[in-house]
């Protein structure tokens, strides 16, 4: 394996070693054997990032692949670990508020305050509050709570426990600024 197909197979996995290593172990160990550097991923996730962002903001997309791209592009945001990436989700934040068909926006809402996350502070919005500060948490928890307002053909329970995660964040974060 030379780096061009290194560097293809590791965009290939989703930028990611878990699925390198699950999906493909053979050629996961040849891709640890080139000893790429933590910096060197960071440009291909970057690229990545980018151009996924502008792919949104283009409208080149289907509905659903609209909450689908909207989704990877917060788990590269998360690994990118970096200021600008979290304020391009805002903006892509923006965007998908105007074009996701409503009924998907709880996805949105699920994502942004990481559904399926035992320990809440291990959430989007807490990450966020510890790289960008208090307030682009509350900018995101903000649209955390748009993302799961009602409309009819959304499911309503899952609207409601979304809102319910949106009041402890809100707690929690309001406890930390004090």
């Amino acid at each position: 394996m030379d780096l061009q197909r290194a560097k293809e197979l590791f965009l290939e996995m989703g930028c990611s070693h878990f699925h390198m290593a699950r999906e493909k172990p053979e050629l996961y160990e040849q891709y640890r054997n080139l000893n790429i550097t933590h910096e060197d991923e960071a440009i291909w996730r970057q690229s990545v990032f980018n151009e996924l962002f502008e792919k949104i903001l283009q409208g080149d997309y289907k509905d659903l692949e609209l909450w689908s791209h909207h989704a990877y592009l917060c788990e590269l945001a998360l690994k990118l670990n970096q200021v600008d990436s979290f304020q391009k989700i805002l903006d892509a934040n923006n965007y998908v508020s105007s074009h996701l068909p409503k009924d998907k926006w709880v996805l949105v809402s699920e994502r942004l305050i990481s559904k399926g996350i035992y320990d809440i502070k291990k959430s989007l919005i807490f990450f966020v509050y510890r790289i960008c500060g208090i307030e682009m948490a509350k900018e995101y928890l903000r649209h955390a709570r748009q993302f799961c307002t009602y409309s009819d053909g959304m499911d309503y329970e899952r609207c409601l426990q979304s809102q319910d995660q949106c009041i402890k964040i809100e707690e929690i974060l309001f406890g930390l600024e004090a």
